[in-house]
């Protein structure tokens, strides 16, 4: 058994080595492979939400909604307080230094588990009393045992794009759809497929691979309590307004399913899935984005200074304007019968609201080169300014429209919202890097006369 381990963990290096050597060292195949990566995350979940919609009734499609929407609370949190500091920070260090941090960050990560844990298991009080949501208690529960392994899969995935190493995220991910969505179709098959259960498939097709990949490569991990305090004091100092303005960002966003669910029913909630799961096709791309730009903003400015961080800025705005609105245009024209096609005449709905929520996603997703710039330029402080103020933006947008005029007023709300946070992260980014060219001049000035 010893030797079989040792030889499975050979031959699992030298794949991973060959995918990287033949792949990784060029820029541009780097950026395709982090796209195909990307596409098959995307796509899984694409496949999970077309499973369950045409499976399910309507009402679980809206459970298993709600169930995401504190999955990507949970993966903001551990993105912000872990995740993006490592990203900033991993190139500081040596060898050594480097599986220290990375023993620390999943030391983190664990304590964050816990405390995501606990919080599950009093938050179906509050989904009950405050959003007048029953059954909500059976997803929460499958969350608490899953969500550890969902986000121990999302961790090491982000270990993998801070070292630029994506043919391993892209295996990582192939690996997990494989299971995620063979045991989806297998429960369906068998009739006995819920919103509950999704998330316990999620969980342990993350957890299988996850799980696996940890045992393979302990030794390029090095764990010691009095090391992880002080990287969290690091990241904490690096991150705190991050983790605070993000997570009251997402958790604004991810608010407008919980309203609808209130005002109109879970089963509204369920069409909203739907309509989300199609504009969702756009991912694969804005994920990418995020996934590159943001290692990569950080290594450019590092090397070349402010010229070099506006040109991939600027080269990154106009390519993903021209991507987004050949999906705009798509949607446009095919979008309504599409959107029967893969869930069903139950999920028909107005075509305005798709085409809304389409143009949110496209004025999101143009924005984000401006906030990578700005975690770039170390700029934390006003990072927590936008998150708050586009917060207040979203919070007074799904006040406003969603009683009234239910998915419609969600599309209303989030397009609105969205343009509000590109007016303000474009206005903070052109007087970050103003500023910045102010104090190079003066520097220079001074280095001059001295």
């Amino acid at each position: 058994m010893f030797i079989k381990n040792i030889c499975i963990n050979s031959y699992y290096k030298a794949f991973k080595c060959f995918i990287n050597k033949q792949f990784i060292n060029n820029n541009t195949l780097m950026g395709v492979i982090t796209v195909i990566d990307q596409g098959i995350v995307s796509a899984t979940s694409f496949f999970t939400g077309v499973i369950i919609g045409r499976t399910l009734e309507k009402e679980q499609f809206g459970y298993y909604l709600l169930g995401l929407t504190i999955v990507f609370v949970a993966i903001n949190l551990q993105n912000a307080l872990i995740s993006w500091p490592y990203t900033i920070y991993i190139n500081r260090y040596n060898k050594i230094q480097h599986a220290i941090f990375k023993g620390s960050t999943l030391i983190h990560l664990l304590f964050l588990c816990l405390i995501l844990i606990i919080v599950l298991v009093i938050f179906p009080i509050i989904a009950t009393v405050y959003f007048k949501i029953s059954q909500i208690e059976h997803i929460l529960w499958a969350l608490v045992i899953s969500i550890t392994f969902i986000m121990l899969r999302e961790f090491i995935r982000r270990i993998f794009f801070a070292s630029m190493h994506m043919g391993s995220a892209l295996l990582l991910d192939l690996l997990i759809s494989m299971f995620q969505i063979g045991g989806l179709i297998l429960f369906s098959y068998e009739k006995t497929l819920s919103a509950s259960r999704s998330f316990w498939i999620i969980g342990a097709a993350c957890g299988l691979v996850s799980v696996s990949w940890l045992m393979l490569n302990q030794e390029s991990f090095v764990f010691s309590l009095a090391a992880a305090w002080s990287s969290f004091k690091t990241n904490f100092s690096f991150g705190k307004w991050i983790f605070i303005g993000s997570t009251i960002f997402t958790a604004s966003n991810q608010l407008f399913p919980w309203l609808l669910t209130n005002y109109h029913g879970v089963a509204t909630t369920g069409t909203l899935a739907a309509n989300l799961g199609i504009v969702g096709l756009s991912n694969p791309f804005a994920q990418a984005i995020g996934n590159y730009l943001l290692p990569k903003t950080t290594d450019i400015y590092n090397l070349t200074g402010l010229k070099g961080l506006r040109q991939v800025v600027l080269k990154a705005t106009i390519v993903i304007g021209f991507i987004m609105m050949i999906f705009c245009l798509l949607i446009f024209i095919f979008g309504s019968k599409f959107i029967i096609f893969v869930y069903g005449d139950k999920y028909a709905s107005s075509p305005t609201v798709l085409l809304l929520l389409t143009f949110s996603a496209f004025a999101s997703v143009i924005s984000s080169p401006f906030s990578y710039a700005l975690y770039a330029l170390n700029k934390p402080r006003i990072l927590f300014q936008i998150d708050i103020a586009s917060s207040i933006i979203f919070v007074l947008f799904a006040i406003m429209f969603i009683k009234r005029l239910g998915l419609l007023g969600v599309g209303i709300g989030l397009l609105g919202g969205n343009i509000g946070v590109y007016v303000i992260r474009y206005y903070f980014y052109i007087k970050s890097i103003n500023l910045s060219i102010i104090k190079n001049k003066s520097d220079e000035i001074n280095n001059v006369t001295k």
